[in-house]
């Protein structure tokens, strides 16, 4: 197995050789692993196009802004019960246009919310969302109703969340 290694003048050629083998050059994995991981990558990279997964269609929607599309291809997966975090979902959503789908995905989001960091960073995200559809008024209630998350953030106002909030209500004060 070195022997392929030897002539190879690339400069990742030594990290490649030290995580296949081991310093007496044996292959650290066995003939099963090999086999294993070609199946994995036969499966995450088909040879044939049809063959490939909705996901994979839906990032290629959104890389060349075929919008529509990529919604069609988005509801037709969601269908299918995905196996995704809702920020997955809200996230391409979000990137295909539908903010209406985002919007609902994150109050989904904030229902599960565990602890006032993740509530209030939720209502950050939705309120965002609500201003880039052109509803200030919406946005505002969001972060009106959850100012109470932030009182029980010690140095909410030095971290990265309160900076997105402020940033976000001079966003709904412009807006209004």
């Amino acid at each position: 197995g070195l022997a392929l290694f030897d002539g190879s003048p690339h400069d990742i050629k030594e990290s490649v050789r030290d995580y296949m083998f081991d310093e007496n050059g044996r292959c650290r994995y066995s003939a099963a692993d090999l086999a294993e991981w070609q199946l994995q990558l036969e499966a995450r990279f088909p040879n044939r196009i049809e063959n490939e997964s909705l996901l994979v269609w839906i990032d290629r929607a959104i890389i060349f802004h075929c919008l529509e599309e990529g919604r069609q291809l988005l509801d037709r997966w969601e269908r299918t019960g995905p196996d995704e975090p809702l920020s997955s979902r809200r996230y391409l959503r979000r990137a295909l246009g539908d903010i209406t789908g985002a919007i609902a995905l994150q109050q989904e989001i904030m229902q599960v919310a565990a602890d006032p960091w993740d509530r209030a960073s939720s209502a950050q995200k939705l309120a965002k969302m609500y201003l880039e559809d052109g509803k200030p008024t919406e946005a505002w209630r969001v972060i009106a109703e959850h100012s109470g998350e932030l009182e029980q953030i010690k140095g909410w106002q030095e971290v990265g969340l309160g900076r997105s909030l402020v940033e976000t209500a001079f966003g709904i004060a412009k807006a209004t």
